[in-house]
């Protein structure tokens, strides 16, 4: 699991609703979550972002006409290969991101130790916590 910290800097409210946004030190993030009452984000405070290593997409970095508003830019610190998955550690100025992607993405995109690249989340795979 991933576990990043920043601070809540703005939330839209509609319905049942929220998109609530999170900047970890100049990287903003988007989270949505269900207005249920048991946990009512506000701006200003200091929340943890929390997200699974399979929901991370990898992009080259490039600026990606994509949908998922979530993209933090880094570099491949580790990149573990095995028969099927592959584990990526990247190093970001939000932290260390971690990935579990397939193998075969790993060579398409021909991954390596080094190499600049974008850690993408969807907005609902973005847990937060206090």
């Amino acid at each position: 699991m991933n576990t990043l910290r920043g601070y809540i800097t703005d939330i839209e409210v509609h319905q049942q609703l929220s998109l609530v946004k999170v900047d970890i030190k100049g990287i903003s993030l988007t989270s949505v979550i269900l207005n249920d009452g048991v946990y009512t984000p506000k701006a200003g405070e200091e929340a943890k972002v929390l997200f699974k290593e399979t929901e991370v997409t990898i992009g080259l970095d490039q600026d990606l006409p994509v949908s998922q508003q979530n993209q933090i830019p880094g570099t491949i610190s580790k990149l573990e290969v095995s028969k099927l998955l592959s584990r990526l550690s990247i190093e970001s100025t939000a932290g260390t991101i971690h990935a579990i992607i397939t193998t075969n993405a790993v060579q398409q995109l021909q991954l390596q130790e080094g190499l600049k690249v974008k850690a993408l989340i969807k907005t609902n795979e973005l847990m937060l916590g206090t």
